[in-house]
């Protein structure tokens, strides 16, 4: 969980992933891997006094210097202690049936697995053109975003994680590698997050969101070019 200047939210992310955590039939344990990315505030504090309900649930906190989310967020992959990853925001809330889907990680292992985002609107905020839903009470389908992915960590060591150079598009660059490594993917219709919308969010930058699109579309063809090319000198 990248913790940027999330003060105002992150007591409420850290209660959903709490809450989950009870509500799961399930009993492994869940690990939450808060990673500060370079800036101190009082969301240090708030980490370092918030203690989990669940007697599943425990928490650690890294300080890294400020890289992104992406850099944050391979920091978190890095000092994880267990092998199913899964991310979160610290403006948003996870959902039980995130948990849930680890019962399809055992079924088949190597699969990725995307659920639905559910969006919300706070501070009389807009959703930006890209993320509007049928209405605003509608879940989304299934997308592309690494908050709402269940992965395990071997898998994500071995395309070197996150791409860092990304501001908001890591999401689709990251399973662009993984569908091109032949990791197979598999959309569920569960809602596994509650995404919020609040004024504040990167995702209003629509210079950069675009910019992020394009630049992963370039990066997969390129690397599609390349496969072909190699297969070709063989």
């Amino acid at each position: 969980m990248p913790v940027y200047g999330n003060v105002l939210t992150l007591q409420r992310t850290l209660e959903s992933v709490d809450s989950a955590a009870r509500e799961d039939a399930g009993d492994f344990p869940i690990e939450i891997v808060v990673v500060f990315d370079g800036l101190i505030d009082a969301s240090d504090e708030l980490v370092a006094a918030w203690k989990p309900k669940s007697p599943r649930a425990t928490l650690s906190a890294h300080h890294v210097e400020h890289g992104g989310i992406g850099h944050a967020r391979n920091a978190g992959i890095k000092n994880a202690q267990f092998e199913l990853l899964t991310f979160l925001d610290a403006d948003d809330e996870l959902t039980p049936a995130r948990l849930a889907l680890v019962r399809l990680d055992d079924q088949a292992p190597d699969e990725v697995v995307i659920g639905v985002q559910s969006i919300r609107v706070e501070n009389n905020a807009s959703i930006p053109g890209p993320y509007v839903p049928t209405s605003v009470d509608a879940p989304r389908r299934p997308q592309y975003y690494a908050t709402s992915m269940l992965v395990r960590r071997a898998t994500m060591l071995s395309i070197n994680g996150f791409d860092e150079t990304y501001a908001v598009g890591d999401d689709i660059d990251l399973v662009m590698r993984l569908t091109e490594s032949g990791v197979p993917v598999r959309m569920v219709d569960d809602i596994v997050v509650i995404r919020y919308f609040h004024g504040a969010n990167a995702s209003y930058d629509e210079q950069v969101s675009e910019g992020d699109f394009f630049k992963a579309i370039r990066g997969h063809m390129r690397r599609i070019r390349e496969q072909d090319d190699g297969i070709q000198g063989h």
